[in-house]
């Protein structure tokens, strides 16, 4: 699987990522979203969606 970034928006705490997934899948290459809330030094909420 591989994972190329497309997009990146930092709002407030949040931050978008949004990325083409490739890999020997159905519906290869797919483009996911992932929502990141950061509380310091980890993450403290993961959203992904497709």
């Amino acid at each position: 699987m591989q994972l190329k970034p497309v997009d990146f928006t930092q709002t407030g705490q949040t931050a978008k990522l949004k990325a083409e997934v490739t890999g020997t899948f159905e519906g290869s290459p797919a483009i996911m979203q992932y929502y990141l809330e950061p509380n310091h030094t980890f993450i403290r909420a993961l959203r992904i969606s497709g």
